[in-house]
């Protein structure tokens, strides 16, 4: 039951973080699941309303045991922000927003940090 719980409240934390991003973003938003492989080759991309983001959940299974910084640098800091810059194709800015279940198993280190600054 309390694992349940955990999932509802992430779920309702993202429709909440949704709402905002896609008022400051009308364009459309990108969700990353960093334990999730549903999610890639942009099919969770251009999100344009909270309703979007929700169904997108609905697909997702949850596992324990997210390696939160290597999968942050993987799924999201180098392709969707350190090569775009790299390469000058970064149009605008990103705000990255990281929402967990609070079931991480390994700590989250800024590996990237050197890369981002420089």
């Amino acid at each position: 039951m309390q694992h349940e719980k955990r999932f509802v409240t992430l779920e309702d934390t993202l429709g909440r973080v949704a709402k905002f991003a896609t008022i400051l973003s009308p364009d459309g938003i990108s969700v990353r699941m960093l334990n999730y492989t549903g999610d890639e080759k942009g099919r969770w991309d251009n999100l344009k309303t909270v309703e979007d983001v929700r169904k997108r959940m609905e697909t997702v299974q949850y596992l324990a045991g997210t390696p939160l910084g290597t999968r942050l640098s993987s799924n999201v800091l180098e392709p969707m922000i350190l090569s775009k810059a790299k390469c000058g194709s970064l149009r605008k800015p990103v705000i990255v927003v990281m929402i967990t279940d609070g079931e991480g198993s390994a700590f989250l280190t800024w590996t990237h940090s050197m890369s981002i600054s420089s």
